[in-house]
């Protein structure tokens, strides 16, 4: 019976030092880097013109990310608009322009501005329908630049595995040599 509680404590050790990536922060994953999340992204019309606004979070921590390099590219070929800090932390702003009603592309980029906190470098684009005088929502929750979820699915699953181990080792009966029977 010692033997196996031994084997089940050290089995636990094992499962908690391989569970042990799963509690430190993501952002160890990244370098120490901001992981942008675009919380929100929309474009408003102003006039003749359009004003693009987006909130900027680093997805680790949830805090704004202040201090970035904002780039809205449209058109064909693609012009850049540079997004200035808003009156809120985390912010953006930019006017863009007249644009025309139909199938719309904007690529937004995030970069570290030198003397900023750093950002994982992130670009992604969207495809959309602008409809002259409506706002539109281009994007909500956009993470990029992260990592994959494939080390918490392996600790989760070495984890499930642990527990049948141990589960195993208790649930043996210890078998005692009993009557023989012969024929």
């Amino acid at each position: 019976m010692r033997i196996r509680q031994g084997v089940a404590v050290g089995l636990a050790a094992i499962g908690l030092a391989a569970l042990g990536p799963v509690a430190t922060p993501v952002s160890a994953h990244s370098g120490g880097k901001a992981v942008v999340l675009v919380a929100d992204l929309t474009l408003t019309p102003s006039g003749n013109s359009w004003t693009a606004n987006t909130t900027l979070v680093d997805g680790d921590s949830g805090s704004p990310i202040r201090g970035a390099a904002v780039k809205a590219m449209l058109g064909t070929p693609a012009k850049a608009h540079d997004l200035e800090p808003g009156s809120t932390l985390g912010n953006y702003t930019g006017t863009l322009g007249a644009l025309p009603a139909g199938p719309t592309h904007l690529e937004l980029q995030v970069r570290t501005l030198p003397g900023s906190e750093p950002v994982v470098p992130y670009t992604n684009a969207w495809d959309f329908e602008l409809t002259a005088g409506q706002p539109v929502t281009v994007a909500r929750e956009t993470a990029g630049g992260g990592g994959s979820k494939i080390a918490l699915i392996l600790s989760v699953a070495g984890a499930v595995i642990l527990l049948a181990l141990i589960y195993g080792l208790f649930s043996l009966r210890r078998r005692t040599a009993g009557p023989r029977i012969e024929r």
